[in-house]
């Protein structure tokens, strides 16, 4: 869309382009627009016109639906089934044609069965040929596009008769344009058919992405407290494709509220469909900043739990502590807190360590618990300052009744250190990676018995 805008407002001529295609009923439909995405017929006399052209192109003056104003209609069609349509209004038209004819000539325009006159005094004439009305030292006809377009002139003074062959040139430049705007139109829409950007789309809209879920495990009473959710994709096009880039990728292409709402409907079917082995599990899921701060998300989150009671304490949401928010988001976010608490959601701050908010954030978010990022577990053993810093927010976490777990806890160095310090919730390698929903659903089956590493490949 943004590309037809830019051709429209660089164009003299047309100021309108749209893009057309056959919908399932096999008629001719515009389905894109310099003004934004439509769905508007074609009629079914232009479409047979297209289909019978040899050139594959035809044209008709009719008011512009989007404009209201009497306009000249080009369309093109390819042998794939692809098209454009750019519309020039009458007045361009008439103007254009002026100034290759001067002022010695008038002139009357053919298109199918429409009539568009360059002077009020061959109203006068009615349908009738020119040439046999008074006044008229001579005339001409010019002939376009088997009969669906003709040019009547004729001239007023001693002006020479050939200088109106000069208007073809007019008519072979504005088919020119059509062809040209046309073939870069369906080549940029070739290239955004196989691009990323519409590979995500796509996958996101049909929820063609899987989850995985890590345990979170307390190591206490060996058992799975909790899993997260971890989106994994292997598109068909690009193979696998990792997490880090589909994120990064969402937020760029504004496409993360839907990303996020994806994943908390598969993690609601999960809970759902496995209600007996996950009777005591919350399955937690990252939730961005800008899926927080957007009302419809929340409503529909808590629409959700309302309608299923048996979701409540099984779903969780983890929020990256470097969300930073301003005055204005700070109230919105504050009041989506309490409503995502009310509802049933298990809240968690994330990363906890890796942002800038820090105890502001804590003060802020009265959060549940408090995940320690794997940037402070894999310093631990070589790195005093790093203990010391993992230690106070030990005692920060127990003064505000926040249940700790460590993430990123790959080796059994790291596991003693941890539990040595406080921490018995665990998340990491050295348990498990990420499984599949058939793996994770052995795994809670058989969490009764001694926790072992997981191989990872």
């Amino acid at each position: 869309m943004d590309f037809l805008r830019k051709k429209t407002f660089q164009s003299p001529y047309a100021k309108e382009l749209s893009l057309i295609k056959y919908n399932e009923d096999k008629q001719l439909s515009v389905f894109c627009t310099n003004m934004g995405e439509m769905d508007i017929l074609i009629w079914k006399t232009i479409q047979k016109r297209l289909e019978k052209n040899s050139e594959n192109f035809t044209i008709s003056y009719t008011e512009a639906k989007l404009t209201g104003e009497p306009s000249l209609f080009g369309f093109y069609l390819n042998g794939r089934g692809y098209g454009s349509n750019s519309v020039m209004p009458s007045g361009l038209l008439i103007k254009e044609i002026l100034s290759e004819l001067k002022n010695d000539v008038v002139f009357r325009f053919h298109i199918g069965k429409k009539l568009l006159y360059s002077s009020p005094v061959l109203l006068d004439i009615g349908t009738d040929p020119i040439e046999r009305s008074d006044g008229i030292w001579s005339a001409s006809t010019h002939q376009f596009l088997n009969k669906e377009i003709r040019l009547e002139s004729a001239i007023t003074t001693d002006y020479l008769i050939g200088r109106l062959w000069s208007n073809s040139i007019l008519f072979l430049f504005i088919w020119i344009a059509c062809a040209s705007v046309t073939q870069l139109v369906l080549l940029w829409y070739r290239e955004y058919f196989h691009s990323f950007r519409r590979y995500l789309k796509v996958a996101i809209e049909n929820h063609e992405m899987e989850l995985h879920y890590q345990p979170i495990i307390d190591v206490l009473n060996k058992k799975t407290l909790k899993v997260e959710a971890l989106l994994r994709w292997n598109s068909e096009r690009f193979g696998y494709v990792s997490p880090i880039l589909v994120v990064e990728k969402a937020i760029e292409y504004s496409l993360m509220v839907n990303l996020t709402n994806m994943v908390f409907a598969k993690a609601v079917q999960f809970v759902l469909r496995n209600d007996k082995n996950c009777a005591d599990i919350m399955v937690n899921i990252n939730i961005d900043r800008e899926s927080f701060l957007n009302v419809n998300f929340i409503n529909q989150v808590v629409v959700t739990m309302e309608a299923n009671p048996t979701l409540i304490g099984r779903i969780g949401f983890e929020v990256t502590e470097n969300n930073g928010f301003n005055d204005e988001e700070m109230k919105v976010a504050l009041t989506q807190f309490q409503r995502l608490k009310r509802c049933g959601i298990g809240l968690s701050i994330d990363d906890f360590g890796t942002g800038y908010s820090g105890l502001d954030f804590l003060r802020q978010f009265p959060f549940e618990v408090l995940k320690i990022d794997k940037v402070f577990i894999q310093n631990l053993s070589n790195d005093k300052v790093t203990t010391q810093i993992l230690e106070h927010v030990i005692t920060l976490a127990q003064e505000l009744d926040m249940a700790l777990v460590a993430e990123g806890v790959e080796t059994e160095e790291q596991l003693s250190l941890v539990t040595a310090m406080g921490i018995h919730c665990i998340q990491g390698y050295y348990f498990s990676k990420p499984l599949p929903e058939e793996r994770i659903l052995e795994w809670l089956v058989n969490q009764g018995r001694d926790l072992k590493t997981v191989a990872l490949s």
